[in-house]
């Protein structure tokens, strides 16, 4: 193993970083003077992103949409990006929602015997969506708030967690439009997948024949976590999905959290500069 632990800049996603260094009124990022520089190839990494999130234009200058990106107080700018096209969408309650608890640890706890489990399963089973984790999530804290602090299988503490950031995200999103829950033509689960998809279109994978799931980009491997149980365990099997993050996983696997099946045409309606 290594000495010392390698710096967090060389070990993550730099496209908030750079984003920010554009909000500050840094354009030559590339020779900033940073104790320990990232690869180049990491920050065209994250410029490409930020191009795709239409965070920056062709010149690589900041957009207007940029700039607003950077006023949430979250560390992922493809949820700031969800965030703000909830608005036109008309979803803005329900995302704020899913951006909440995707800020926390599970919100579920895990079952610990066979018996816990049957429990567990029947639990879900009244709240479960089955297209995947983020209207689960909506469902749960709409729909089921009897839920919130009445089970044991609930991590209460998350939860209380997940509305203190809510509640933050909310004064922020306030300025940018009218806050109101989804009630369009669409179904409610349709039009928060969409959503998602509008700031996640570059986390997809695609189902191949050896019933494993494929990036699109970089054609790796993911597994569903077990956090994820909800989609692996209830959820109904798509050709494609977006996800929100990626992990180690114990087995040596790359591992994703917050999954959801999706319908490949969004991506050329939501992205058509990137999917094309």
């Amino acid at each position: 193993m290594q000495v010392a632990t390698a710096p967090e800049i060389l070990r993550t996603n730099l496209t908030s970083f750079v984003l920010t260094l554009k909000a500050l009124g840094i354009d030559d990022f590339l020779s900033f003077d940073l104790l320990t520089p990232p690869s180049k190839d990491s920050l065209c990494h994250a410029l490409e992103n930020l191009f795709a999130l239409n965070a920056i234009d062709d010149n690589t200058s900041m957009t207007e949409l940029g700039s607003q990106m950077c006023e949430f107080p979250i560390g992922d700018p493809r949820l700031s990006k969800v965030l703000l096209t909830s608005i036109d969408m008309k979803c803005s309650e329900e995302i704020l929602i899913i951006a909440s608890v995707m800020q926390v640890r599970d919100i579920f706890r895990r079952p610990r015997s066979v018996h816990q489990r049957t429990e567990f399963d029947a639990l879900l089973g009244e709240v479960v969506e089955r297209s995947g984790d983020h209207s689960t999530y909506v469902n749960l804290f709409m729909d089921r708030t009897d839920l919130l602090g009445n089970s044991s299988f609930v991590n209460v503490l998350a939860i209380r967690r997940a509305k203190e950031i809510r509640s933050q995200l909310k004064r922020f999103l306030r300025n940018y439009g009218n806050l109101v829950e989804y009630d369009g033509a669409e179904s409610r689960d349709t039009i928060i997948r969409k959503c998602m998809s509008s700031g996640y279109f570059l986390n997809v994978a695609k189902l191949s024949n050896d019933g494993n799931y494929y990036t699109i980009k970089g054609n790796q491997k993911i597994v569903p976590s077990t956090s994820s149980s909800v989609f692996s365990r209830f959820g109904q099997h798509s050709s494609h999905i977006i996800f929100g993050e990626t992990f180690d996983g114990a087995q040596g696997n790359l591992e994703v959290r917050h999954i959801s099946s999706i319908n490949s045409v969004w991506l050329r309606e939501l992205c058509p500069h990137y999917w094309v």
